[in-house]
């Protein structure tokens, strides 16, 4: 049975239904994995992924939240040497459905093109930037996304995401992942 990938959530979609969206595009482009060969990713032209980023943060007794959700678009610009990437990550929410202000932007893309997605992520983009929750607390954000881009003609992107929160002076790990499709 083929699943058709879901369009992910808009904006204004919710954390559940972001939530909703990631088990749809997950499904739908890990299982089973399928990596695009290295040979089939464009050397020039543009593609826009859409998706999501979500992942918890370590201290679960902190009084910070636990668990993010959020939009994800990827503006990807393929060369022959590798990638350009923009892009932003926008409309979190929290583990409970509460909204967090802020977001964060993409940069520093690169694709190794002699790499194996057996083996390593092929794919890395830095995220940057801070958010604040519903009762004031600010979050500042610092991660790395890496990954590869899956299916026979790149129709999606996915992978971890690895990084450090900050609040209050005290930083601690963040661990997740991301999904899009284009």
């Amino acid at each position: 049975m083929t699943v058709s990938p879901p369009t992910p959530a808009t904006p204004s979609g919710s954390g559940s239904e972001q939530r909703d969206g990631r088990a749809l595009l997950l499904a739908a482009h890990t299982q089973p994995i399928a990596y695009t060969p290295l040979t089939q990713i464009p050397t020039t032209g543009e593609a826009t992924y859409l998706g999501y980023l979500y992942g918890t943060l370590a201290n679960t007794s902190d009084g910070i939240t636990d668990g993010l959700s959020a939009d994800l678009e990827l503006q990807i610009g393929f060369t022959p040497s590798g990638v350009l990437v923009g892009g932003s990550v926008e409309n979190f929410f929290d583990a409970s459905d509460a909204p967090i202000t802020g977001s964060l932007t993409l940069s520093a893309g690169a694709l190794d093109r002699s790499g194996n997605p057996n083996d390593d992520a092929t794919f890395q983009v830095s995220a940057q930037g801070q958010l604040i929750e519903a009762d004031g607390d600010q979050l500042d954000f610092g991660s790395l996304l890496e990954g590869d881009f899956l299916g026979a003609q790149h129709e999606a992107l996915g992978g971890a995401v690895f990084g450090r929160v900050e609040h209050n002076g005290t930083a601690q790990d963040f661990d997740g992942g991301f999904i899009t499709q284009r």
